[in-house]
């Protein structure tokens, strides 16, 4: 049922994603979902929660809007690279539908700002795949790693996907090691030069020490209700079986499509690593692999020949996120 709709035509497509984003988010404008508090060394995200906190209105619209520009972003940006078919927005969809799984994540948070910078770093890593010189590009994809740690620190982790990225599509070459980490370096030479210059400096190091001398493996999950499990463990089982399938039909794909799902791959490993450590909330920062997770949920759905038990899981899916919003939201 749910993946027919998405053969049917386009606008079709995007209106029953609009109506679909609307519904899942309708709690969240009727009673407001408060935003994440601060969290460490993530000193843009802090900025905007200490200014707009207090004015629920304007961050759930403000996530509602860009939960769906990066939605469609995203799904562009897998046609135009051949990942997934131009006629179908599946990828759209199930990305909204895993980035509003939980009530705790209507709102305005860290990773669905970060997102916006990794769909960016995405399509900028694509472009160099056949270019002589990438250079400005990769130095750009430095830059929005450094930006995007500034709202969530851990994702400096990305400078590793970018690495990645240049090993699958491009003959090693230093300069363009040394020219991404640069990018990050430029950011936060910025960074450190304005707390200098506010008399901060001091305390800032304090912090980054304080930090990573408490560093851990694993964390607390808070809590956390049955429908919360059910909602989890159903998004495990959509990522082993979306993985095997990876790894079954990458094989027949073209050279540059099958190293595109690797990287996205890796994409997902990172993050998933990342949000093991030096984590407050394992079930807020989840959310941090759902970006990557939702594009190989929609390659699996894309080849499904045999569409009942892939429908079975998205349905449980859907009304174990429905179960949430009667119960919890």
């Amino acid at each position: 049922m749910f993946t027919r709709i998405f053969k049917y035509h386009t606008n079709f497509q995007i209106v029953f994603i609009l109506l679909s984003a609307l519904a899942l988010w309708l709690p969240a404008f009727i009673k407001s979902v408060a935003m994440l508090d601060v969290f460490d060394l993530s000193f843009g995200y802090n900025i905007l929660y200490l200014k707009i906190y207090s004015t629920p209105w304007l961050y759930t619209g403000l996530a509602f809007v860009l939960l769906l520009a990066e939605a469609l972003v995203l799904n562009t940006m897998l046609s135009e690279f051949k990942i997934a078919p131009k006629n179908s927005f599946l990828p759209a969809f199930l990305y909204i539908l895993l980035m509003s799984s939980s009530p705790n994540l209507l709102t305005l948070h860290p990773f669905i700002i970060v997102n916006a910078f990794i769909i960016t770093i995405l399509m900028l890593l694509f472009e160099i795949k056949n270019k002589d010189s990438g250079y400005r590009e990769i130095f750009l994809c430095g830059i929005l790693t450094g930006l995007a740690s500034l709202f969530y620190f851990k994702a400096a982790g990305l400078l590793i996907i970018v690495w990645i990225f240049i090993l699958l599509y491009r003959p090693f070459t230093w300069r363009e090691w040394f020219i991404s980490l640069l990018g990050v370096a430029t950011v936060y030479i910025y960074l450190f030069a304005y707390f200098f210059l506010t008399d901060q400096l001091l305390a800032v190091f304090h912090e980054y020490r304080r930090v990573f001398s408490g560093m851990s493996f694993g964390g607390n999950f808070g809590t956390v209700s049955v429908f919360q499990y059910i909602t989890f463990a159903l998004i495990v089982v959509l990522f082993l079986v979306s993985s095997v399938k990876m790894f079954v039909l990458s094989h027949e794909k073209v050279i540059l499509v099958r190293k595109a799902f690797y990287a996205i791959f890796w994409l997902l490993a990172v993050n998933a690593l990342s949000v093991l450590f030096l984590e407050k909330n394992l079930t807020y920062e989840f959310s941090y692999t759902l970006l990557p997770l939702s594009v190989l949920v929609a390659y699996y759905y894309l080849n499904l020949k045999k569409i009942l038990f892939g429908e079975i899981i998205l349905g449980l899916f859907i009304v174990s996120i429905i179960l949430q919003k009667i119960f919890l939201g």
